[in-house]
């Protein structure tokens, strides 16, 4: 985060907005309170906070929201961005990974876009995540011209709740029961190298393409790539009065 955020400071200085571009997180500090806080403190009166998740959910960015929200002093506006999953130029960024990943096949490998689990009773709230999510692996699917995909969920919490599925193993079980050899994974649902790819993916689902006899490759993810830093850049320019190309 304190990459991207570096980033995303210098590209919007060259679009002639100088602005800080502050961390806050919800697991680990700085937390987002604190750096609520500290902007107020800062004199600071208008922000905008934009989640690194694309896809909104009550218990995930409208928790982000919740907690910066619970510290915002009455004197500090903060303004979010709280789904870009179907922004055009996060897309343009997944299909290129897409593009450049298939090219490591000898034939185009069906492609299993991945995104957090979460409990299924988020349904019962008509919760958008699902359909961002299906929809944000449509784009960059029709974007890269696959024509095999499908979407699977992965790293669902250890609780006794049902949650959102299919989860990825069974989904590279059931690839493998259809004859194929080989697969890619897309975490269309992530946009940084983290626990939840460089183990949940990169360890655990590639043991279980190993048990299956299934090669598993992934897309790269965008970290702060310019291309990703270029499309944050769009998506709040215009919060802040700066152009977007």
């Amino acid at each position: 985060p304190r990459r991207h955020a570096a980033a995303l400071a210098a590209a919007l200085a060259a679009r002639g907005c100088a602005v800080e571009v502050r961390v806050g997180m919800r697991h680990a500090p700085p937390f987002i309170g604190d750096m609520v806080r500290e902007m107020a403190a800062a004199g600071i009166r208008r922000a905008v906070g934009v989640a690194l998740a694309p896809h909104y959910s009550r218990l995930s960015v409208g928790a982000y929201v919740e907690t910066a929200e619970q510290a915002r002093p009455r004197e500090l506006t903060l303004t979010y961005i709280t789904s870009w999953g179907d922004h055009p130029g996060f897309l343009a960024v997944v299909a290129a990974r897409l593009r450049a990943a298939v090219q490591r096949f000898a034939a185009m490998p069906p492609v299993v876009f991945t995104a957090h689990s979460l409990p299924e009773r988020i349904r019962t709230w008509d919760d958008p995540y699902p359909e961002e999510v299906g929809r944000s692996a449509a784009g960059a699917a029709r974007l890269a011209g696959l024509p095999r995909w499908t979407v699977a969920y992965q790293s669902a919490g250890r609780t006794p709740e049902p949650w959102l599925g299919p989860d990825l193993v069974s989904t590279l079980e059931e690839l493998r029961a259809q004859g194929e050899r080989e697969v890619l994974v897309c975490p269309i649902g992530f946009v940084a190298d983290h626990l939840e790819v460089l183990y949940d993916i990169d360890v655990e689902a590639q043991a279980v393409a190993a048990r299956l006899g299934l090669r598993l490759a992934r897309t790269a993810m965008p970290n702060d790539a310019p291309d990703f830093i270029a499309a944050l850049a769009d998506l709040v320019a215009p919060h802040l009065g700066a152009r977007v190309p």
